[in-house]
């Protein structure tokens, strides 16, 4: 038997060390609970921060493409579908408007990449509008001035990320 222990001692112990341990415990939890969430926080924003760059990329291969077609020998004709219409024309997609739905049933130019079924559910898609002819900027109205007789082009791309939801919309004018 220890000599320093006595069983009178036993008995006064009052489970301090105890309850002390079991505090800290249940600050360190809490730490940690509050780190994990703050960390599983900034994974979900680092997440949806590259599935908005997924869909910006996928956009942008669709107004290239858009503009590639542009700069052909022969400008394709404008007969208000197909992804080729007069600007403002009724039959045209209405994506900014109503960006989730897919407008008015009128159709664009779906791109088809072999790799974009792995990263995207859908394919990047544009549209192009002949814009009336009008002045470049630093030309003259003057009466008699010819008119340059360049044509202006809108082109519209819509992008999907990895998750249908997020969508971005691009727009660029073309000169030609």
């Amino acid at each position: 038997m220890n000599p320093h222990l006595n069983p009178l001692s036993a008995r006064r112990q009052s489970g301090a060390a105890l309850i002390v341990s079991l505090i800290l415990l249940l600050i360190m939890t809490l730490i940690g609970v509050t780190a994990m969430r703050g960390t599983i926080l900034e994974e979900r924003m680092a997440g949806g921060m590259q599935d908005q760059n997924r869909a910006f990329q996928a956009a942008e291969a669709a107004l290239r493409v858009g503009e590639d077609e542009l700069q052909g020998a022969v400008v394709p004709t404008f007969n208000n579908s197909n992804g080729r219409y007069a600007y403002n024309h009724p039959s045209r997609p209405d994506w900014l408007r109503n960006p989730p739905a897919e407008g008015n049933g009128a159709t664009a130019v779906t791109l088809e990449f072999p790799e974009s079924s792995e990263v995207t559910p859908r394919p990047p898609e544009y549209f192009i509008e002949r814009l009336p002819p009008s002045q470049i900027p630093g030309g003259s109205l003057e009466s008699g001035t010819p008119v340059d007789d360049g044509e202006l082009f809108k082109i519209t791309a819509r992008g999907f990320g990895g998750n249908e939801s997020t969508v971005v919309i691009l727009e660029t004018y073309f000169r030609r």
